[in-house]
């Protein structure tokens, strides 16, 4: 599960369309597989770009998932993107530094219904059995008005378990 340059493109985009503030909720950890070259064309004419600097200036480096490569971690990227957003990850185990431990097989926790107004799924629908309450799950966790970027065809990666083609969501 990660984000490419692709795909932060697409989260930019978001962005400039309507801010990305509140409480963000990334559904797994995701390494970012952006090069530092990219990430800095990206970034030159946003406000995130000191931060980003400072992140590689001081060599802050994902350590915490297990395909990192001196990338930055995905709650820097997100804080790059906007400063204004909360971020939270919620993951079946602690196992990466998740902040919310749930498994998205079975029926969400009453406390994270309504809690989101962001809620970034980069790859993690084809990691569950249970895809359709995975994405019920989704839904209740959502605030109303708020958003849901489900990206798990977006990569190209086959996976874990499941191979969901775009025409599945319709």
């Amino acid at each position: 599960m990660g984000i490419n340059k692709q795909i932060l493109k697409l989260l930019l985009a978001e962005e400039d369309y309507k801010p990305i503030n509140g409480e963000f909720l990334c559904i797994g950890k995701q390494t970012v597989n952006v090069s530092q070259s990219d990430l800095e064309n990206l970034f030159i004419n946003r406000a995130g770009y000191s931060y980003l600097k400072n992140l590689y200036d001081n060599n802050i480096f994902d350590i915490s998932t297990r395909h990192s490569n001196n990338t930055i971690y995905d709650h820097d990227l997100l804080k790059c993107i906007s400063d204004s957003a909360h971020y939270n990850c919620l993951d079946r185990s602690d196992y990466e530094g998740a902040n919310i431990i749930q498994d998205m097989n079975e029926i969400i926790k009453n406390d994270y219904v309504g809690k989101f107004d962001f809620i970034y799924d980069g790859g993690c629908l084809d990691n569950v059995f249970d895809p359709v309450t995975f994405l019920i799950n989704s839904n209740k966790m959502l605030k109303p008005g708020g958003r849901i970027a489900h990206l798990n065809v977006a990569g190209s990666t086959l996976g874990a378990y499941l191979m969901l083609s775009p025409e599945w969501f319709f």
